[in-house]
């Protein structure tokens, strides 16, 4: 275990010097997650009795390899771009249209009426109090019987639709914050709180660092577009770290009222929910694997349940050697592995370090020619939640390769265009900013 945190320090410090100085880019920020899971777990180590085996160690580092040999590939295809060799300057500029504040009213009414109809269909499925009704739902929706908490169709929509709303509402507020350094406009902080309200009635907390995520990501590049350093973007972003003190204990209280009923102490809590990832994906390919196992199953899961309706991944709970309980999420690795082996782990994992690379080149790339590729960075930061939690549990192939989550790509654009004009690029070859 000190071997591999050594690796992900090596890397990280790396990744910060190849990637001149900006802290966020995507090696760097996988490399954070699993940083994070492995001090967690160092601390639990003499509770759980952690002995990593050279397998597990070799797999995650292979698969991190791959995640990097994905990104180079990504930065050597933009490069090679006619656009790139020719050195154009894109000067494009962003107006926010008038209609923002309408768009943010009818954006919280529409929620207002989701989230009402959200808490009765999920009283329906079950009584009592309101931790009850969550946690029943959040149990449920993980197990064989999902399709017994099933929200009607259009609900679904309309929650995803007010979702997209108010990520692209949230990206103009941090944009007229950073950018245009405007003071108020609160009021368009709203649709994003309802949001969260929203995924803590279905149960989700990872919904609520997924926001986080999104600002701060959104939030570095605009900087690093309007002070062209990234030092000093760096020092802003780290300066805004402070709120995590704030996060991780209110994420630790939440649990009472979702329903949790862990009765541990908060530091056992944390490393245990951070740490027990990567100790669980060891103890699995220790146990090998076991039972029934259809090809794509684990990896592609939204995309699996199109042609087995009713039919869901759940992953039993795992004991330490100590037998102490350590959870039912094995890091992304686990899932690439089990439906693909080691070939497949290394594929799936360049990928990843493909999709990222390329958002994260067209984002710097635009930056350094003097603009902001808008809907890039949205997407960069929407999705980024996933190359953070890639140590806790894959989020991208199983969720985002679905028709839903396609949906919603497009809905944010859709949204994106509606509310951002774009001026008329002036194209000047053989200049640089």
């Amino acid at each position: 275990m000190f071997f591999l945190i050594l690796f992900f320090i090596l890397i990280s410090l790396l990744s910060f010097s190849a990637f001149k100085a900006t802290i966020l880019n995507p090696v760097n920020i996988f490399s954070f997650g699993f940083l994070i899971g492995l001090f967690a777990l160092w601390y639990s180590k003499s509770l759980w009795l952690v002995s990593l085996s050279w397998k597990t160690i070799f797999l995650i580092i292979g698969g991190t390899l791959s995640f990097i040999l994905g990104v180079v590939i990504s930065n050597i295809k933009i490069t090679m771009s006619p656009s790139i060799k020719k050195n154009v300057v894109k000067n494009t500029r962003y107006e926010i249209r008038t209609g923002l504040k309408y768009f943010s009213i009818v954006t919280v009414l529409l929620q207002a009426v989701a989230t009402l109809l959200l808490y009765r269909q999920l009283r329906s499925f079950s009584g009592g109090s309101l931790s009850a009704i969550i946690s029943y739902y959040r149990n449920t929706a993980m197990s064989v019987n999902a399709s017994q908490v099933t929200l009607s169709v259009w609900l679904s929509q309309l929650l995803k639709g007010t979702m997209s709303a108010s990520f692209i509402v949230l990206f103009i507020f941090l944009y007229r914050k950073v950018i245009q350094k405007d003071k108020g406009g609160y009021f368009h902080l709203f649709p994003i709180i309802i949001y969260m309200i929203q995924s803590l009635l279905m149960g989700g907390r990872l919904q609520l660092l997924r926001v986080f995520v999104f600002v701060f990501i959104c939030s570095y590049f605009m900087e690093m577009y309007t002070t062209r350093n990234s030092i000093t973007a760096n020092r802003v972003i780290l300066k805004g770290t402070k709120w995590v003190v704030i996060v991780i204990p209110f994420f630790y209280l939440l649990k009472g009222f979702l329903g949790r009923t862990s009765t541990d102490n908060f530091a056992q809590y944390i490393s245990r929910y951070l740490g027990g990832p990567i100790e669980s994906f060891d103890l699995y390919l220790k146990s090998g694997v076991l039972g029934e196992h259809k090809l794509g199953q684990e990896t592609f899961t939204s995309l699996y349940s199109l042609f087995t309706p009713n039919k869901i991944t759940t992953f039993k709970w795992v004991a330490s050697p100590t037998g102490v309980w350590i959870g039912n999420v094995f890091t992304g690795f686990r899932r690439y592995y089990a439906d693909f082996g080691t070939v497949g782990l290394l594929m799936l994992s360049a990928g990843l370090g493909i999709f990222f690379g390329f958002m994260y080149f067209e984002n710097m790339n635009s930056i350094n020619k003097g603009t902001l590729s808008v809907f890039s960075l949205v997407c960069y930061g929407f999705f980024s939640y996933s190359l953070l939690f890639e140590f806790f549990d894959d989020t991208f192939y199983s969720v985002a390769f679905s028709v839903g989550m396609l949906l919603q790509v497009i809905e944010m654009y859709f949204f994106y265009r509606l509310l951002f004009k774009r001026s008329k690029n002036n194209l000047i070859e053989g200049e640089s900013e």
